[in-house]
């Protein structure tokens, strides 16, 4: 007895140790960042930015959770654009739907321009995922061109741009009901 005790406490403490490490535990992470961080305040429910390094913008997806979880969904909640020089503040772009709430966002530069990917949670409980072309002049605004919802977009959590009409969609749950989330 004292032997199969002594190998059933050895196992789980090894099957602790690998899952601690494989978690990340015991990671040493060397700082590498010379730079300054700037707090960008106002924006309620930051969810996922896209960098577009030749405009120099930064386009913020803003779903206020909070809200939407009493709710009391947010006016705030939509895209934004944030120019990474200067003092700017965050303004947000029109063009989007009326039922608005983006989650993770993928911004495409090509030959055609700009096409970003926002995953849309809508206040009936769906999911899409709504596709705009981006114009930069004289201003920036955003035109909707399509959205795509189906069955396999259970749970969205992440979006990453193929090209202009194809996506790859990460559910963060494969079923959307609590006893098999």
């Amino acid at each position: 007895a004292l032997t199969v005790g002594a190998v059933v406490v050895a196992a789980i403490i090894g099957i602790a140790l690998r899952t601690l490490n494989a978690y990340g535990v015991f990671t040493d992470i060397t700082p590498g960042f010379a730079g300054s961080c700037t707090a960008v305040a106002g924006l309620q429910g930051p969810e996922d930015i896209a960098i577009d390094k030749p405009s120099g913008l930064a386009f913020i997806s803003v779903f206020d959770r909070r809200a939407a979880a009493a709710k009391a969904w947010s006016s705030q909640d939509g895209l934004y654009v944030l120019p990474l020089a200067g003092a700017a503040k965050p303004v947000k772009l029109a063009g989007a739907p009326s039922d608005f709430h983006p989650h993770g966002i993928s911004l495409l530069r090509d030959a055609g321009g700009l096409t970003l990917m926002a995953i849309n949670h809508r206040r009936d409980g769906t999911s899409s995922v709504e596709i705009f072309t981006v114009a930069l002049a004289p201003a920036v605004k955003l035109a909707n061109v399509g959205s795509i919802e189906g069955g396999q977009l259970v749970s969205p959590n992440a979006v990453a741009a193929v090209d202009r009409a194809r996506f790859y969609v990460a559910n963060d749950h494969g079923s959307t009901g609590p006893p098999r989330r």
